[in-house]
């Protein structure tokens, strides 16, 4: 797992602290712990899929529609800054 998340490009056009790796997304939060990640949709489905292996979190939405997992996502972002 570690060649997979190790960051080897940053990918500024993605966000400030985002790296990609060998084949799988990495937001580095300075001064907390990385979590590693896969995204993706088309036309009809989204999803997005992390760990934040120090931790044990893992976090997966799955939409049947094109924008469907993002706003789904953003609330789960919310609720776990909240428990911080």
């Amino acid at each position: 797992m570690e060649i997979f998340s190790t960051p080897y490009v940053k990918a500024e056009k993605e966000g400030e602290n985002t790296y990609y790796g060998h084949g799988l997304w990495i937001h580095l939060e300075p001064g907390g712990q990385p979590e590693v990640y896969m995204t993706g949709g088309d036309a009809g489905v989204s999803f997005r899929s992390s760990v934040k292996r120090a931790s044990d979190l893992q976090v997966t939405v799955i939409a049947n529609t094109t924008h469907g997992a993002w706003p789904v996502l953003r609330d789960i972002e919310t609720a776990l800054k909240a428990l911080r």
